[in-house]
């Protein structure tokens, strides 16, 4: 049902959001912004691991139609210690959409993201700075921007969703939500935690200061962005979450100089930030999550930002036809006509064509669409055809002519081959020819 939700709102046009004017998110260009070790290969699967906060690039290889994508959102900045224990800010999310489709993408880079943490809270006398939130997308958290004669708790920022976007960067592919910043303990140790990144029902709401109307950020949903907390009597409310952007925590004002909310965490649809009140700041809520064919193993993460990419390598594959008339006329020239197409995702390499006849044929001539032909001998060959790297979804055809010298049923003998194919039973053919007695 999540995942549903989710497609539909692509389909409706959610999915094409601004980065540059929603979060301030810079994508790469180019094929190789991530270091080649980052990708590995087993077999036919190669998987590309990407950490550290930052915007990175994927060239989609030809061939290639579909990713499983796993992305992991960033943390919350913890609260302000104003008192024991810290409240912490919000985990991200872990999501994992298995079929990402980028036919449309061959040989184009798409952006990788993935979200910086959201720095933590400060308490001092005078003014207090909140945390900043993470990239992309986190909000920040309050602080106080005037001064105060007392002690002022600026609490946590919210973390920056992680995920894959389009080669533009205004269509989102994955998105794993972040976790809100915290806000500060409650006097009586209650903390006041960043919500969540999206698992499957929304964000998580921040918590909540429990003194009067004031109150946690809410978290993002699929469909639009958490909703700022409100705040205690002279108070000012959180900002609401926006399309990937975390809202701004509430700051501290000239009554309520001591606290300010946790910032928002960054995701599809940001989370709100978090309220303050006469004693304590509340936490910021966490972002959404989103998957273009919808999203599986939805968790809270255990692990840092990330963005795991795998995909099926694409091999060359080969197959080979042959065809000539039914019946021939000894003294009579006749041609086969030989097809080989690559059938695979990748150029098949040093490709060759070989066709052998019984020495009752002799060879007049012999051409192909791609490459040269050569015989070792008139009679009965064998042609060898060098076509060279047949690329993908491309064929390079042969013609052979012969003249039969004798009447009876003959059979050429032909095979395909390439130095990164593996053989199999296509790559040969045959056919037979009554030749008649003129």
């Amino acid at each position: 049902m999540n995942g549903l939700i989710r497609r539909a709102a692509v389909a409706s046009g959610a999915a094409a959001l601004a980065l540059g004017s929603a979060a301030g998110v810079t994508v790469a260009t180019g094929t190789a912004a991530q270091a080649a070790s980052s990708c590995t290969t087993s077999g036919p699967t190669t998987t590309c691991t990407y950490t550290g906060a930052g915007t990175y690039s994927f060239s989609v290889p030809q061939g290639v139609t579909s990713l499983d994508v796993v992305a992991v959102g960033a943390a919350g900045g913890a609260g302000a210690p104003v008192a024991n224990p810290v409240s912490p800010g919000g985990p991200g999310a872990s999501v994992e959409d298995t079929a990402v489709p980028v036919s449309t993408y061959q040989g184009q880079a798409l952006a990788v993201i993935v979200g910086g943490v959201g720095g933590n809270g400060t308490f001092g006398f005078g003014t207090a700075v909140g945390g900043a939130g993470g990239s992309p997308g986190g909000g920040g958290a309050g602080g106080d921007p005037n001064g105060s004669s007392s002690l002022v708790a600026g609490n946590g920022g919210g973390g920056g969703f992680s995920g894959l976007l389009d080669p533009s960067g205004t269509t989102a592919l994955v998105i794993a939500g972040a976790g809100g910043g915290g806000g500060n303990t409650n006097v009586d140790g209650t903390q006041n935690p960043g919500g969540a990144g999206d698992t499957g029902s929304g964000g998580g709401a921040g918590g909540s200061i429990g003194l009067g109307p004031d109150g946690a950020g809410g978290g993002g949903t699929s469909t639009g962005g958490g909703t700022g907390g409100a705040s205690f009597a002279f108070g000012v409310s959180g900002s609401n979450g926006t399309s990937l952007a975390g809202g701004q925590g509430a700051r501290s004002d000239f009554f309520e100089a001591d606290t300010s909310g946790g910032g928002g965490g960054g995701g599809y649809f940001g989370g709100g930030g978090g309220g303050n009140g006469g004693c304590c700041g509340a936490g910021g809520g966490g972002g959404s999550s989103f998957g273009i064919t919808g999203l599986t193993n939805e968790a809270t993460a255990t692990t840092a930002a990330s963005v795991t990419i795998t995909y099926q390598t694409p091999v060359p594959d080969l197959s080979l036809s042959d065809s000539a008339p039914a019946t021939a006329v000894s003294g009579n020239s006749y041609r086969y006509t030989l097809t080989a197409t690559n059938t695979g995702g990748q150029g098949a390499a040093g490709t060759s064509v070989t066709d052998s006849f019984p020495a009752s044929l002799h060879v007049t001539s012999a051409t192909t669409t791609q490459g040269t032909c050569t015989t070792t001998a008139k009679k009965g060959g064998p042609v060898t055809c060098t076509v060279g790297t047949l690329a993908a979804g491309t064929s390079a055809t042969i013609t052979i002519t012969v003249t039969p010298t004798k009447p009876g049923t003959v059979s050429d003998n032909a095979q395909v081959t390439a130095t990164n194919v593996t053989s199999d039973a296509d790559d040969s053919a045959t056919v037979k020819v009554t030749v008649q007695g003129n």
